[in-house]
């Protein structure tokens, strides 16, 4: 939930993947994630290099998906987004909206920002290295990379019964294709849980 150009890059964000103590290799992955760049099977098919947008690998393993909403002090919509990943696990997707959701409140110029995140693995994962995956981390590293830049940021769990915008949000893009996407208007259905929810 926020309280106080999607193009408009935070200062020294879009190169934090370089700061990561790792792997030049995974430097590279990470800054090319960061800004949607990775040649994934869907960009291969639409730039015609590939039949199918489908990874020979994950196929009838179906999409995850990852979301979320920013809101703000009174529980109104800003924006929302969807992610939609391919095959990866829970914890790594829940990372991935997490990440989307705090690049995409600072791209809307917020700078001072509630989060309301639901799984609690993801909450203990961001505040204590020692819960880390070694996959993880890269994501990880990121996400904190984000959090200390200059604005005031606050991490907390939340149950999901006190989230039920986000239930529906979910189950909302769930069909959308892979990528990340952007919801500049509240859909529809979601206005009555915003009020649900805002109300307590």
């Amino acid at each position: 939930m926020a309280r106080g150009s999607n193009e408009a890059h935070p200062g020294g964000f879009w190169n934090s993947a370089w700061h990561w103590k790792g792997p030049q290799r995974i430097r590279v992955f990470l800054w090319l994630a960061l800004r949607h760049r990775l040649l994934t099977n869907e960009e291969r098919q639409r730039r015609h290099l590939a039949n199918s947008a489908n990874c020979d690998r994950c196929v009838g393993l179906g999409v995850t998906s990852s979301c979320g909403l920013i809101r703000n002090d009174q529980g109104r919509w800003i924006r929302g987004f969807a992610y939609n990943i391919g095959s990866c696990s829970v914890p790594c997707a829940e990372l991935w909206a997490l990440l989307e959701g705090i690049k995409l409140a600072w791209t809307l110029g917020i700078r001072s920002l509630q989060i309301e995140c639901d799984s609690l693995l993801v909450v203990n994962m961001v505040k204590d290295d020692a819960l880390l995956h070694n996959s993880l981390r890269p994501l990880v590293f990121l996400i904190k990379r984000f959090l200390s830049l200059e604005w005031q940021c606050e991490l907390t769990h939340v149950y999901r019964e006190a989230n039920f915008s986000a239930d529906y949000l979910m189950n909302y893009v769930a069909s959308f294709p892979i990528g990340l996407h952007i919801l500049e208007a509240p859909p529809p259905g979601v206005l009555h849980w915003l009020l649900h929810d805002s109300s307590g």
